[in-house]
C-alpha cells in the first residue's frame, strides 16, 4: 500500500507541475546559453559556440558568466530541441521528469530511516512545495542536478548491495552530476572522505581496508573514464568559471553565507512566520546531524 501511495504522490506532483508550465520564460541569461549550447550539439558546432561566446564574454565590460556551462544539461535539452526547436514549453519537460525521479530517490533514501507515514509526509513536502513546483517553469540545470546528486547520495548510503555494479553506478551518478554542474565534484570528494575515514578507523582489519580501497578505485575509475569520454566529445569553456574568482575577497564571505542561509528559508515560504519556523528547525537539524554523525557520515559530509 505504501508503494502505491508514493506513485500517487509522484503522479499528482507531475500533474501539478505540468499545470504550472508556460510557453514563455522570464528574462535572464543562463537559460539562453543552455539552449544555444543544445543547438550547437545538435548542429555539431560546439567549437564554434565556444569561440563565439568567448568573444562575447571577454569583450564585455563585466564577466557575468562562463564561456560555456557544463555540457550535461544542454545534452539533456538536445532531444527536445531536435523535436520542437526553440520551444520553451518543450524544453521545460525534462526537468519535470527529473523532478519525479528525485522524489522517488528521496523516498528510497528515507523509507528505511523513517516510519511509513513520516516517509510519505517528507516526500510530500517536496512534491507539493510551491517554490519547487513554480521552479519547474525554468529552463535551468537545478532540477536535473538535484536528481543526480540525490541518486548519488542514495547509492552512497545503500548498504544492502555492495557489488561492483553498484560502485560503477555510483561513479556514473557522480559523473553525471558533475557534467551538469561543476559543484558535483563535491560528491566524489564526500565519498572519498567517508571511505578514507572508514579505512583509518578500521586500519587493523585488512579485509575491510582492501575492500574499501577497491571500492574507491572502482568509483574513481568510472568517474575518470566518464570524464575522459566527456572531454573528447565536448570542448572546454567551463574553466572560465575560475576567472570570476579573481575579484574574490574574504570580506564578502559573511554576506554570501547569510544569503545562502536565508535562501533555504524560501522552502517554507516568504512570510516572516515561515522564516521563524525555519530558524527553529535549523537548530534541530544541527542537533540531528550531531546525533547521526557516526551512523550517517555521508549525509553529514
Amino acid at each position: 500500500m505504501q508503494n502505491k501511495l508514493i506513485y500517487v504522490i509522484v503522479a499528482l506532483s507531475l500533474i501539478l507541475g505540468s499545470s504550472r508550465l508556460t510557453r514563455g520564460h522570464e528574462w535572464g541569461d543562463d537559460f539562453a546559453s543552455y539552449i544555444m549550447q543544445a543547438k550547437s550539439i545538435l548542429n555539431g558546432k560546439t567549437q564554434e559556440f565556444v569561440a563565439h561566446n568567448a568573444f562575447t564574454i571577454f569583450e564585455s565590460s563585466s564577466q557575468i558568466g562562463p564561456v560555456a556551462y557544463p555540457w550535461g544539461y544542454p545534452l539533456i535539452l538536445t532531444p527536445m530541441y531536435a523535436i520542437k526547436d526553440n520551444s520553451p514549453l518543450a524544453l521545460k519537460l525534462p526537468s519535470l521528469f527529473f523532478f519525479a525521479g528525485f522524489l522517488i530517490c528521496l523516498y528510497l533514501l528515507v523509507k528505511n530511516r523513517l516510519t511509513r507515514t513520516e516517509s510519505l509526509l517528507l516526500v510530500s513536502l517536496f512534491a507539493f512545495n510551491p517554490m519547487l513546483i513554480d521552479f519547474l517553469d525554468q529552463i535551468l540545470s537545478d532540477i536535473p542536478f538535484l536528481f543526480f546528486s540525490t541518486l548519488a547520495l542514495l547509492l552512497m548510503t545503500n548498504e544492502s548491495k555492495r557489488g561492483i555494479f553498484d560502485y560503477v553506478l555510483l561513479g556514473g551518478a557522480i559523473a553525471s552530476a558533475f557534467f551538469i554542474r561543476t559543484t558535483g565534484i563535491l560528491l566524489l570528494a564526500s565519498f572519498l572522505a567517508v571511505e578514507s575515514f572508514r579505512v583509518w578507523f578500521h586500519r587493523t582489519n585488512r579485509e575491510l581496508v582492501k575492500k574499501a580501497l577497491w571500492d574507491m578505485l572502482i568509483v574513481c575509475a568510472t568517474f575518470g573514464f566518464s570524464w575522459g569520454v566527456y572531454a573528447l566529445l565536448f570542448p572546454g569553456g567551463g574553466e572560465s568559471y575560475f576567472a570570476q574568482y579573481k575579484a574574490f575577497q574574504f570580506e564578502t564571505i559573511p554576506g554570501f553565507i547569510s544569503g545562502y542561509f536565508q535562501l533555504f528559508s524560501l522552502f517554507f515560504g516568504e512570510r516572516m512566520i515561515w522564516q521563524h519556523l525555519y530558524y527553529i528547525l535549523f537548530i534541530f537539524s544541527l542537533v540531528g546531524l550531531w546525533i547521526i554523525l557516526k551512523e550517517e557520515p555521508s549525509f553529514c559530509i
